[in-house]
């Protein structure tokens, strides 16, 4: 009788723990794998140098809009760092004054949010709010768009670049962060792409990397490795030629790009425990090898994106089509668009054009040096306002490009061995 008893208290245990077993099982998260069935490869040849040939800037933008942006006490700020773009807004971060400056599309300044040791933020479209995460103080703040502070909390995810795919789903980038998870924290250790919930619990995770290969001190700050796309978001990690795309919660690896092997790093540059503690070095005394992908954007059948070296830098314009690309250094702003000054470096985009940014300075210094050709009838109203009340210490100018998508080509206007 009392064997009997045991037995059935046995298997009771046994039951239960079973029970829980496949409970934990189900609620745990697990590393997922990556959809690798549509890459397309991007040949990238002579990266570091223009093609040595100028082009009409009319041959690939259908127009140039120019927006300067309102320049008051509260407002004044030096450089961009991060520019996001929605509907009515303008959200830009300025490292050296450590603040974000939020502007109205027309340029009318709204409000300044002050930071401490911020490098990067989100903008919450969803719910309208601004969200970033103070280094110091490992504490996240969320403001809305008029730069109201709703609330702050102990950061989640520390370390962690974020983007919102739904109004409470976030994408995080981990920076190969060694997190310190609570003892019932689900899912794995080290992921670098993980998508959580706004409290940090954690729903599918990507990239796995192993501490003991690479620290997180060893990552360049690349400002941010999300990028808004036509239905979802594309995300480039440091050390990696390649693009992948979240659409609709899943991950596929969407583009590769291929440069010379005289650009390229190692192979797993960034997981090969070989490089630990030495990766910084190698970059520096490589200074040609390409080590840095970002501002990837698309509108149809264009793609941009610019690519670091720690010798050099350069922005492309890349026809998927026909398989042709055009360096930001070879546009050549001409009479069309009053010999105004482009820019060498893409920072945003809202689907249908791409935002750079010139500073008033550059603005200032060409109507000096291009008086003889400029007509000052023709600029637009936001210039001609700009240069009769404004200076060259005003903030930068926001730069509007509209890509002429339907007949994307180059029309060479010189050949000038001298352009490098």
């Amino acid at each position: 009788m009392k064997i009997a008893l045991l037995m059935s208290r046995v298997r009771l245990v046994l039951s239960v723990f079973l029970l829980s077993f496949l409970f934990s099982c189900g609620t745990e998260t697990i590393s997922h794998s990556i959809d690798l069935s549509a890459i397309d490869t991007l040949n990238i040849d002579s990266p570091n140098l223009s093609d040595k040939h100028l082009i009409d800037q009319k041959d690939v933008f259908d127009s140039i809009r120019y927006i300067p942006l309102e320049t008051t006490q509260l407002s004044i700020f030096s450089a961009i760092n991060q520019l996001e773009v929605t509907p009515e807004h303008f959200f830009i971060l300025d490292w050296s004054t450590n603040k974000i400056v939020i502007f109205k599309r027309d340029g009318k300044f709204v409000n300044t949010i002050k930071c401490k040791t911020v490098r990067e933020f989100a903008v919450n479209r969803f719910n309208q709010n601004i969200v970033y995460q103070e280094l110091s103080n490992d504490t996240t703040y969320i403001y809305n768009y008029k730069g109201k502070l709703l609330k702050s909390f102990l950061t989640p995810l520390k370390r962690s670049n974020t983007f919102y795919l739904k109004e409470n789903y976030i994408a995080n980038y981990k920076y190969f962060y060694p997190e310190k998870f609570p003892a019932n924290f689900p899912g794995h250790k080290h992921s670098n792409l993980v998508f959580s919930d706004a409290s940090g619990k954690t729903h599918d995770q990507y990239l796995p990397y192993d501490t003991a290969a690479i620290s997180y001190l060893e990552v360049p700050n690349a400002e941010k490795q999300f990028y808004q796309t036509g239905t979802g978001v594309y995300f480039i990690e440091p050390y990696s030629y390649d693009v992948y795309e979240i659409i609709d919660e899943q991950v596929s690896k969407r583009f590769h790009l291929r440069f010379p092997e005289e650009h390229l790093l190692p192979a797993r540059f960034a997981r090969n425990v070989k490089y630990k503690n030495s990766r910084l070095a190698y970059i520096e005394d490589n200074n040609d090898k390409i080590y840095l992908v970002k501002n990837f954007y698309s509108i149809d059948s264009l793609i941009t994106f610019k690519i670091s070296t720690r010798k050099w830098e350069n922005t492309f314009l890349y026809d998927r089509r026909t398989n042709t690309k055009i360096s930001l250094f070879d546009i050549l702003s001409g009479k069309d668009n009053n010999y105004m000054p482009l820019s060498d470096e893409v920072l945003a985009s809202d689907l249908k054009s791409l935002y750079c940014a010139v500073s008033s300075r550059n603005l200032f210094s060409t109507k000096f040096k291009m008086a003889g050709d400029i007509n000052v009838e023709k600029l637009p109203f936001q210039l001609k306002e700009f240069f009769s009340r404004g200076s060259n210490l005003n903030n930068p100018v926001i730069i509007q490009l509209f890509p002429n998508t339907n007949k994307f080509q180059i029309k060479l206007i010189t050949d000038n061995p001298d352009i490098n």
